[in-house]
């Protein structure tokens, strides 16, 4: 059965149930390989609906909604924010970038990427920059087979516990 995506622009009005995505879809992603503690600080820190409705009213953040069968299936979040030194001038940080696990595997995951990609160029970037833990081997392949290139490690923090991200670009086109 082939599923036709809907993708649109976040707005306050969607903090809830993106606040909920988010929280689910890190639990999925993260919470077997950290800490219940280190878990919770960063759900409640980050995916707080107070906090997600700030960054969705935020004009340097950016929230693509992914719906599928009518329900909201992912999401990329893009923002403008200073860059690494490995990173080139102008580009946009793919923060988040996430499919609930239903939809994982059902041709969802590009149209998502194509969208972020479509969003950083109308928004004058040269390119997208993203981390990905190194414990998350299916993410790292899945950038590397859409194009983004190594530009070396980058600590992030979740909870108490420092880890090491790979740092990625894309050159858009």
């Amino acid at each position: 059965m082939h599923i036709t995506p809907v993708i649109r622009l976040g707005t306050v009005s969607d903090a809830e149930v993106l606040a909920d995505l988010a929280r689910r879809t890190f639990v999925d992603t993260y919470a077997h390989l950290n800490t219940p503690e280190d878990t919770d600080h960063y759900i409640r820190t980050h995916f707080d609906v107070k906090q997600v409705a700030a960054e969705l009213a935020d004009p340097d953040h950016v929230f693509l909604l992914l719906y599928a069968a009518a329900q909201l299936a992912g999401f990329a979040q893009l923002i403008r924010k200073p860059v690494p030194p490995a990173v080139p001038a102008g580009a946009l940080n793919l923060s988040r970038y996430y499919l609930d696990r239903p939809w994982l595997g059902k041709g969802l995951a590009q149209p998502l990427l194509d969208a972020a990609k479509q969003s950083a160029m109308a928004q004058g970037a040269s390119h997208l920059w993203l981390t990905v833990w190194e414990k998350n081997p299916r993410a790292i392949a899945y950038y590397q087979k859409s194009g983004f290139t190594s530009a070396g490690l980058i600590p992030f923090t979740v909870g108490q516990d420092v880890q090491t991200d790979h740092l990625l670009v894309l050159a858009l086109s």
